[in-house]
């Protein structure tokens, strides 16, 4: 899966990688929506985000929901 920011500020930077990717409901409810796992940068849309630090507006990561169902496994809120 992919993710942008429209506005080309950092999506992501070296060291991301297995992070979180989620989404906020609107209303606001106090929740997130798990979205995935960071698995890396758009070398095409790299950013200035700090001295030895790669940084990328566009990101790639992995769905929740296909990465838990390889496994077998499904995902429990509260």
């Amino acid at each position: 899966m992919r993710l942008s920011r429209v506005d080309h500020a950092v999506a992501s930077g070296s060291g991301d990688s297995g992070g979180p990717v989620f989404s906020l409901p609107s209303p606001d409810n106090g929740k997130v929506i798990a979205k995935g796992i960071i698995s890396g940068g758009d070398n095409g849309t790299v950013v200035s985000c700090g001295a030895g630090t790669t940084c990328t507006w566009r990101s790639y990561y992995a769905d929740i929901q296909e990465s838990l169902g390889w496994y077998g496994l499904t995902f429990v809120s509260n």
